[in-house]
C-alpha cells in the first residue's frame, strides 16, 4: 500500500544528529502525518507532496532548524508560479555547513535576502505569510512548507505512481525527534 509505505518509513541512511537541532516555529504546530493532506507523501491532484505543511498564523517567525548558509532565495507561489489562487511567497534554501543537506523554507517572507549569509540554529530567517487567498480545508491561509533534500541539485518534483525522488528526504521524523 502506498500510504503504509510512508507511514511506516524509517531512516535508511545516516544523517548527523545536528541536522535538526531546533524547531522552525514557536509555538510549534502539529506535524502532519499521512493520511493528512499536509503530510510528506500525501497524494495531491497532480503531484505527491514533497514536504511538510506546518499550519500557523500569518506573521509567525520562522527559525533555522540547524546551522547553515543561505544558498538560494526565489519566488515560490502566486503570480510567479502560475497559480492565481495563491498569494506570492518566497522560499529560502539553507545548506548544512558541509553542504550535504538543504532545508527549504517555503511560503515565507525571508528576513535576509543575501545568498552566502551564515545562519545559526534558532536564528530568525523570515516570517510566515498568507499563501492561500481563501482558507483551505484546515481553516488556515498561512503555513510553512518545509522540504529536506540531499543538496540543491535534487529535483523534488514527484508525480503519483513514481518512486520518491532520490535525495528527497522526509523531514517528519526529524521534527518529531526534536519535539520529544
Amino acid at each position: 500500500m502506498f500510504w503504509s509505505r510512508f507511514v511506516s518509513e524509517r531512516r535508511n541512511w545516516e544523517m548527523p544528529d545536528e541536522v535538526c537541532v531546533t524547531l522552525p516555529l514557536e509555538p510549534m504546530p502539529k506535524v502532519p502525518v499521512l493520511p493528512e493532506p499536509g503530510a510528506f507523501g500525501a497524494i495531491r491532484k497532480r503531484y505527491v507532496h514533497n514536504g511538510v505543511d506546518l499550519y500557523c498564523d500569518e506573521g509567525t517567525p520562522v527559525h533555522a532548524v540547524t546551522d547553515g548558509v543561505i544558498v538560494g532565495i526565489r519566488f515560490y507561489t502566486g503570480f510567479w508560479d502560475g497559480s492565481p489562487w495563491w498569494n506570492s511567497t518566497k522560499v529560502i534554501y539553507i545548506a548544512s555547513p558541509n553542504n550535504e543537506f538543504v532545508w527549504c523554507y517555503g511560503e515565507i517572507d525571508p528576513y535576509s535576502e543575501h545568498i552566502g549569509d551564515h545562519v545559526e540554529a534558532g536564528e530568525l530567517i523570515g516570517y510566515v505569510v498568507p499563501v492561500l487567498k481563501q482558507p483551505g480545508p484546515h481553516g488556515h491561509t498561512s503555513m510553512l512548507h518545509l522540504v529536506l533534500k540531499r543538496n540543491m541539485k535534487v529535483n523534488t518534483t514527484w508525480s503519483p505512481g513514481q518512486s520518491q525522488p532520490k535525495g528527497l528526504l522526509n523531514p517528519t521524523s526529524y521534527l518529531l525527534d526534536v519535539i520529544k
